[in-house]
């Protein structure tokens, strides 16, 4: 007969902290959207005082306030539109000079690489990589061989670079834009490539290679 009461006291105790436990999440969500109707109240305030003095603000003070948005915009423009332009201009300017090194290097060689004087051909070469634009110079043979080259493309030994170089010797097209990772750790360089055939009375015996 003892233990129903017993029982009943203990079902009177957990009912007694599972209300306790209730009311304890209640008060928490209750505080959670206290604290976010405060914030909003906030923002809301805050819009309001900030649209108020927007309205409030003179005439004047708008127009500066515009002129002055559209005078930086327009500098912003016309200062792309000159970066475009002299970005245009210097790959013209290297594309030009690129095409002139290496028309004259293949006319350089006619004689030496029909002779097949290497040493004249090593002459050429070392002479038009001595330019600080330049990067290497190459004599190639109708095969695909290097049979003379200079500058600090050839001489690194790079496989990647030679690579490269080899695809732009088996290209249809006379120039080609390529990145250069040097062996020595340097940064990365975005170069450009030309390639003119070595021609004499109408015989093609090779080409000349100016990166």
């Amino acid at each position: 007969m003892n233990r129903p009461v017993s029982g009943n006291q203990g079902n009177g105790e957990s009912g007694a902290t599972t209300g306790t436990i209730s009311r304890e999440k209640s008060m928490t969500l209750i505080t959670h959207q206290t604290r976010l109707q405060k914030l909003r109240a906030w923002i809301k305030a805050h819009r309001v005082r900030l649209h108020d003095q927007l309205q409030s603000m003179p005439l004047a003070y708008k127009l500066s306030f515009f002129i002055t948005v559209l005078v930086v915009s327009c500098m912003t423009l016309l200062g792309i539109i000159l970066v475009q332009q002299q970005t245009g201009q210097l790959q013209n300017q290297i594309s030009e000079q690129g095409y002139t090194l290496a028309y004259l290097m293949a006319e350089s060689a006619k004689e030496p690489l029909l002779a097949g004087d290497e040493l004249a051909l090593d002459s050429a070469t070392s002479g038009f990589s001595n330019s600080s634009s330049v990067l290497g110079t190459a004599i190639i043979s109708l095969d695909g061989a290097i049979i003379s080259s200079a500058g600090a493309l050839h001489m690194e030994k790079n496989p990647l670079t030679s690579k490269t170089l080899q695809q732009i010797i088996n290209g249809t097209t006379d120039s080609s834009t390529w990145v250069w990772q040097p062996l020595t750790g340097g940064k990365r360089e975005t170069v450009m490539s030309f390639i003119r055939p070595v021609t004499f009375q109408n015989i093609t015996a090779g080409y000349a290679l100016v990166t």
